[in-house]
């Protein structure tokens, strides 16, 4: 048995209203989880390139004729490319004494707030307080 023309247009209207229901409830998750997701990625990308520009600066201070500017340089060049300005990077006081075979333990430090992305909501700040850490030892050539 066929239903009747109008009901089937008046099943049509209510189900199109329930469709708007549930998009206008599962929006603002699905906003939320996109958000997330490139907040999370863009951390991910923050955090390898401060493991890059130090294992670049540990790669020049392992070099034998590297001086102090030159590792700083080095861990620069990097850290600019991606717009940190803000960052700590730590080489030890005596490495221009440094004798050959030693090791030598480069730190850079950048904090959280150097991250342009959406970490006004604080999604990851809980986790990362101080910002990222990255420890290279190397030995000097």
């Amino acid at each position: 048995m066929r239903w009747p023309r109008l009901k089937r247009r008046r099943d049509d209207r209510d189900r199109k209203g329930a469709a708007v229901v549930e998009f206008a409830f599962c929006l603002p998750l699905l906003v939320t989880v996109t958000l997330s997701f490139i907040d999370l990625t863009n951390l991910i990308y923050f955090r390898q390139t401060i493991k890059i520009a130090a294992y670049d600066a540990a790669r020049t201070a392992s070099e034998p004729a590297a001086t102090s500017a030159d590792v700083e340089e080095a861990a620069g060049r990097m850290l600019s490319m991606r717009g940190i300005e803000n960052y700590t990077l730590e080489i030890p006081s005596d490495y221009g004494t440094t004798p050959r075979g030693d090791v030598v333990n480069i730190s850079l430090t950048v904090p959280l707030s150097e991250m342009t992305s959406f970490t006004g909501a604080g999604l990851w700040a809980e986790s990362l307080t101080d910002g990222i850490e990255v420890e290279v030892f190397v030995v000097k050539e």
